[in-house]
């Protein structure tokens, strides 16, 4: 059987150039892979042996900078930067469907600002197309609210895409790259599909830098060249972290890739930078300080390895050097409001309120938007300054338009439901939890000032808005074929619902033991 097995992948490369080759290999590998998955139980360390297999065929045909080359693109086409929009917007139309609608989340870039110029280049692409509905692009990123406790920067992983497509409700979410080389430019776009949390494709494309525009970016921001085989390690490496979870073989593979393009460029900063954010998504948070570290060491202006490392600390409860870190970010991007949230997250938990309520004050004049009036009103919770906390959460009650609410009910057992509107920015008719949240937070409020009828009013109020957002979404994944019981599974796992549910218990208690 073995022989039989070799003889088949022989005779696959019988005739066939290097390029060919590769191609097979990588076909191969993803097939193999797939099938591997779904016995996984069975053949889990078949699975393993056949990743390392793989991986050593494919490098060894990829040892020469020519073969890594025409890996990246076959027909070594470079374009206009307008035509390699266009290349990249007519890759995506033509594989999702018309009238989708779509965000361009984040392009990564060395230089933020580049990443932005490509990321609204390519929204306004979409737009002036028509043939997809591409969300607000300043909206849509204004209304993403955090992905986790301390915000990342850096390249956005499959999984936080397919989070922000659910939280604005964009069925497909396209991010990126863009990197130079000395000799053209690559654009590299990741497009996942929201509803099925699955990748759809990735695509890159080839600029020439003699673009006028394009080397007016390269000139003005100093843009970092780098050669092309430390961009093939580059782009290996970036794949494999999109779609690795904390652990994974895939986490494993992206250190070595970054850790390979280090070595063919010991003084590139964004290479020990990736390979930090690997690190932190693995949670070895002592090597990913250690890579933080070097990338700053050469470029001392580096504002998101500062924050980065800073989250590395805080997560290892060194919070003086975390704010540390934060703080100097401020110093270098002083309108960024993710840094100011962070280091806000890590005065609260030093219960150092004014500091915090400081930071948060000042993203409300730099990005007013709904999580930041709810952290605030936490932190006044957490003071006991219960009157400031509700004026906060109304705050974010008053976003919401009662009259945007469509109440019905469904079709397991008469519940009642909401469609919950997040009547904000671009976003309006769309569902959202932040007003559930609300409800519930100033119901705590209410607890803790002992106004029992008004807690009680407020936790009831969260419970059928956390209902109503469980329920459109069941509503959606229903359409994939996931049974009712998709429903009652995620409301009892939604941590809103299930607080809110001890909190209305606890508030009838206290109401009963008042009289």
């Amino acid at each position: 059987m073995q022989n039989a097995k070799k003889t088949g992948i022989l005779h696959l490369l019988k005739d066939r150039n290097i390029d060919e080759i590769k191609i097979t290999l990588i076909h191969l590998y993803y097939t193999i892979k797939i099938e591997l998955w779904e016995a996984i139980s069975v053949m889990n360390k078949l699975y393993k042996l056949s990743v390392i297999v793989i991986v050593v065929l494919i490098a060894s045909c990829t040892s020469s900078p020519s073969s890594i080359k025409n890996e990246l693109n076959p027909k070594r086409e470079l374009l206009s930067l307008d035509k390699a929009i266009d290349s990249a917007v007519a890759a995506v139309e033509a594989k999702v469907a018309g009238g989708t609608e779509i965000v361009v989340y984040e392009i990564t870039a060395s230089n933020n600002k580049i990443g932005n110029y490509m990321g609204d280049n390519l929204n306004d692409r979409f737009a002036q197309s028509g043939k997809l509905k591409p969300l607000a692009r300043k909206s849509a990123l204004n209304v993403v609210l955090k992905e986790q406790e301390l915000q990342m920067l850096g390249i956005v992983t499959d999984k936080s895409a397919v989070e922000v497509g659910n939280l604005l409700s964009a069925k497909v979410v396209i991010t990126g790259t863009f990197d130079c080389c000395a000799g053209f430019s690559q654009l590299r776009i990741r497009v996942v599909d929201a509803q099925k949390s699955a990748l759809l494709f990735a695509y890159d494309v080839h600029i020439s830098n003699s673009d006028t525009v394009l080397a007016g970016i390269i000139t003005s921001f100093g843009v970092t060249l780098i050669n092309e085989e430390t961009l093939a390690h580059l782009t290996r490496g970036r794949d494999f972290y999109a779609r690795g979870r904390t652990y994974s073989e895939e986490l494993n593979n992206a250190i070595r890739e970054f850790g390979q393009a280090i070595v063919l460029a010991p003084d590139f900063a964004d290479a020990y930078f990736n390979r930090g954010n690997a690190y932190y998504k693995d949670k070895d948070y002592d090597h990913a300080i250690v890579d933080y570290t070097d990338a700053i060491k050469i470029d001392p202006k580096y504002a998101d390895a500062y924050n980065n490392r800073g989250n590395a600390y805080a997560d290892k409860k060194d919070y003086d050097r975390a704010i540390a870190d934060y703080t100097q970010t401020i110093k270098l991007n002083p309108n960024r409001a993710i840094t100011y949230n962070n280091r806000a997250s890590v005065y609260h938990k030093k219960k150092d309120y004014d500091r915090a309520i400081a930071d948060f004050n000042q993203i409300i004049k730099l990005d007013p938007r709904v999580d930041t009036y709810n952290n605030r009103g936490l932190v006044y919770l957490d003071k006991g300054d219960y009157d400031r906390a509700i004026a906060d959460f109304n705050q974010i009650i008053k976003l919401f338009d009662p009259k945007y609410y469509r109440v019905g009910g469904d079709n397991m057992g008469g519940r009642e439901y909401y469609y919950t509107i997040y009547n904000y920015g671009h976003s309006k008719g769309k569902p959202n939890e932040s007003i559930a949240i609300a409800y519930n937070n100033r119901a705590n409020a209410y607890y803790k000032k002992k106004d029992y009828d008004r807690a009680i009013k407020d936790f009831n109020e969260a419970i059928k808005m956390s209902r109503g957002f469980v329920y459109v979404h069941y509503l959606e994944m229903k359409k994939y074929g996931w049974g009712d019981s998709y429903y009652s599974r995620t409301l009892m796992n939604n941590t809103n619902y299930v607080n809110a549910g001890k909190g209305l218990e606890m508030a009838k208690q206290a109401k009963a033991a008042k009289k």
